[in-house]
Protein backbone atom coordinates (compact mmCIF):
# COMPACT_ATOMS: atom_id res chain seq x y z
CA UNK A 1 0.00 0.00 0.00
CA UNK A 2 1.71 3.42 -0.94
CA UNK A 3 1.52 6.02 1.40
CA UNK A 4 -0.89 9.08 1.64
CA UNK A 5 0.43 12.19 -0.28
CA UNK A 6 -0.90 15.46 -0.08
CA UNK A 7 -1.55 17.72 -2.49
CA UNK A 8 -3.30 21.14 -3.07
CA UNK A 9 -6.69 20.93 -4.88
CA UNK A 10 -8.02 23.84 -6.24
CA UNK A 11 -12.08 24.49 -5.31
CA UNK A 12 -13.78 27.10 -7.27
CA UNK A 13 -17.54 28.51 -8.21
CA UNK A 14 -18.50 30.67 -10.32
CA UNK A 15 -20.73 33.17 -8.14
CA UNK A 16 -20.54 36.52 -9.20
CA UNK A 17 -23.32 38.27 -7.72
CA UNK A 18 -22.47 37.22 -3.56
CA UNK A 19 -20.50 38.81 -1.18
CA UNK A 20 -18.94 36.15 0.23
CA UNK A 21 -18.49 32.67 -1.01
CA UNK A 22 -16.80 30.01 1.40
CA UNK A 23 -16.04 26.25 1.77
CA UNK A 24 -16.95 23.90 3.70
CA UNK A 25 -16.78 20.34 4.39
CA UNK A 26 -15.36 16.73 5.96
CA UNK A 27 -12.08 17.90 5.92
CA UNK A 28 -12.16 21.03 7.46
CA UNK A 29 -14.87 19.53 10.19
CA UNK A 30 -17.66 21.39 8.45
CA UNK A 31 -15.89 25.00 9.49
CA UNK A 32 -15.97 27.26 6.78
CA UNK A 33 -12.57 28.41 4.43
CA UNK A 34 -12.98 31.41 3.26
CA UNK A 35 -12.24 31.69 -0.69
CA UNK A 36 -11.17 34.59 -3.15
CA UNK A 37 -13.17 36.17 -5.89
CA UNK A 38 -11.01 36.55 -8.44
CA UNK A 39 -11.27 40.03 -10.42
CA UNK A 40 -13.68 40.28 -13.66
CA UNK A 41 -14.70 37.04 -14.18
CA UNK A 42 -16.85 35.78 -10.88
CA UNK A 43 -15.39 33.17 -9.81
CA UNK A 44 -14.25 32.19 -6.19
CA UNK A 45 -11.44 29.98 -5.58
CA UNK A 46 -9.49 28.27 -2.64
CA UNK A 47 -6.57 25.63 -2.87
CA UNK A 48 -6.29 23.23 0.13
CA UNK A 49 -4.03 20.28 0.87
CA UNK A 50 -5.87 17.03 0.98
CA UNK A 51 -4.58 13.74 1.74
CA UNK A 52 -5.87 11.08 0.06
CA UNK A 53 -8.88 9.62 0.54
CA UNK A 54 -12.66 10.84 0.44
CA UNK A 55 -14.32 13.93 1.52
CA UNK A 56 -17.75 15.53 1.26
CA UNK A 57 -18.29 19.46 0.75
CA UNK A 58 -19.99 22.14 -0.38
CA UNK A 59 -20.39 25.72 -1.12
CA UNK A 60 -21.56 28.61 1.30
CA UNK A 61 -22.59 31.95 -0.51
CA UNK A 62 -24.62 34.82 0.76
CA UNK A 63 -26.31 36.50 -2.48
CA UNK A 64 -26.92 39.83 -3.02
CA UNK A 65 -30.37 41.03 -3.39
CA UNK A 66 -31.04 43.98 -5.18
CA UNK A 67 -33.71 46.81 -3.84
CA UNK A 68 -34.62 50.03 -5.83
CA UNK A 69 -31.46 49.16 -7.44
CA UNK A 70 -28.88 49.22 -4.14
CA UNK A 71 -27.36 45.90 -3.10
CA UNK A 72 -28.53 45.02 0.66
CA UNK A 73 -26.60 42.58 2.56
CA UNK A 74 -28.26 39.16 3.14
CA UNK A 75 -28.14 37.43 6.44
CA UNK A 76 -28.98 34.16 5.27
CA UNK A 77 -26.29 31.71 3.56
CA UNK A 78 -27.54 29.33 0.91
CA UNK A 79 -25.91 26.03 0.80
CA UNK A 80 -24.74 24.82 -2.58
CA UNK A 81 -23.59 21.62 -4.61
CA UNK A 82 -20.33 22.01 -6.90
CA UNK A 83 -22.11 22.01 -10.20
CA UNK A 84 -18.92 20.30 -11.36
CA UNK A 85 -18.50 17.93 -8.96
CA UNK A 86 -18.59 13.99 -10.11
CA UNK A 87 -20.39 12.67 -7.20
CA UNK A 88 -22.89 14.14 -5.19
CA UNK A 89 -24.79 12.91 -2.69
CA UNK A 90 -28.51 14.49 -3.23
CA UNK A 91 -29.81 13.45 0.37
CA UNK A 92 -26.99 15.12 2.26
CA UNK A 93 -26.82 18.02 -0.04
CA UNK A 94 -23.14 17.33 -0.78
CA UNK A 95 -20.53 16.88 -3.56
CA UNK A 96 -18.03 14.15 -3.40
CA UNK A 97 -14.55 13.92 -4.23
CA UNK A 98 -11.95 11.42 -3.63
CA UNK A 99 -7.84 12.32 -3.59
CA UNK A 100 -6.08 9.44 -4.65
CA UNK A 101 -1.77 9.86 -5.18
CA UNK A 102 -2.38 13.33 -4.41
CA UNK A 103 -4.89 14.36 -7.21
CA UNK A 104 -8.52 14.15 -7.97
CA UNK A 105 -10.15 10.64 -8.94
CA UNK A 106 -12.20 11.44 -11.96
CA UNK A 107 -12.37 7.41 -13.28
CA UNK A 108 -11.31 4.35 -11.79
CA UNK A 109 -11.68 2.08 -14.11
CA UNK A 110 -8.91 0.05 -15.82
CA UNK A 111 -8.77 0.11 -19.19
CA UNK A 112 -7.81 -2.88 -20.95
CA UNK A 113 -5.76 -3.47 -24.28
CA UNK A 114 -4.84 0.59 -25.01
CA UNK A 115 -1.51 -0.41 -25.67
CA UNK A 116 -2.37 -3.76 -27.65
CA UNK A 117 -1.75 -2.06 -31.24
CA UNK A 118 -1.99 -5.14 -33.11
CA UNK A 119 -5.38 -6.15 -31.86
CA UNK A 120 -6.82 -3.01 -33.03
CA UNK A 121 -7.35 -2.44 -36.89
CA UNK A 122 -5.58 0.33 -38.12
CA UNK A 123 -7.13 4.23 -39.23
CA UNK A 124 -7.26 3.00 -42.71
CA UNK A 125 -9.57 0.55 -41.81
CA UNK A 126 -12.24 2.03 -39.61
CA UNK A 127 -15.63 3.09 -41.02
CA UNK A 128 -17.36 5.20 -38.28
CA UNK A 129 -20.74 6.52 -38.51
CA UNK A 130 -22.02 9.54 -37.22
CA UNK A 131 -26.11 9.40 -36.32
CA UNK A 132 -27.90 12.41 -34.61
CA UNK A 133 -30.35 10.50 -32.74
CA UNK A 134 -32.60 13.45 -32.86
CA UNK A 135 -33.71 11.90 -36.50
CA UNK A 136 -35.13 9.20 -35.16
CA UNK A 137 -38.02 10.77 -33.19
CA UNK A 138 -41.68 11.94 -34.11
CA UNK A 139 -40.27 15.56 -31.99
CA UNK A 140 -36.82 15.75 -33.36
CA UNK A 141 -35.60 16.12 -29.92
CA UNK A 142 -33.01 13.52 -28.58
CA UNK A 143 -34.42 14.24 -25.03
Amino acid sequence: MLPSSSSSIEFKLYAPNSLCVSLIGSFSEWSEIEMQKTKDDGQWRVSIALEDGEYEYRFRLQPIKIKDKQAVHCVDFENVIDPYSKRVDIRKNVGIIKIKNGKEVVDEYQWKHDNEQNNLPQNKDLIIYEIFIADFTKEGKSF
